[in-house]
């Protein structure tokens, strides 16, 4: 039967058990508030870490909203879409001279 223990990083490395944080080893499922910033590790300490059975968690803060998309009628836009416009109208007839 597996259990969940929570341990620091060098029990995680390690797989060591010894000096656990909090050992969930009742029932079958698990559940855990992790409503601090910071790194939580968790191993099965029956054996079974060995085989993968662990997991480190790094909660951090949510990054702030990105600012909304500006409107292409903003001039610090539209410059440069300018700009674009008249390089590619000078390479396509750099390209393709016309012939009369």
């Amino acid at each position: 039967m597996a259990d969940v223990v929570q341990v620091d990083e060098a029990g995680y490395n390690k797989c060591d058990a010894s000096n656990p944080i909090s050992n969930y080893s009742r029932g079958r499922s698990y559940a855990f508030e992790l409503n601090h910033t910071g790194r939580y590790y968790f191993i099965c300490s029956r054996g079974y870490c060995y085989g993968g059975m662990r997991l480190a968690i790094a909660v951090e803060h949510l990054p702030p909203p990105s600012p909304p998309p500006s409107s292409l009628k903003d001039s610090s836009v539209a410059a440069p879409c300018r700009l674009l416009a008249l390089t590619a109208s000078l390479l396509a007839a750099a390209l393709f001279p016309f012939h009369l």
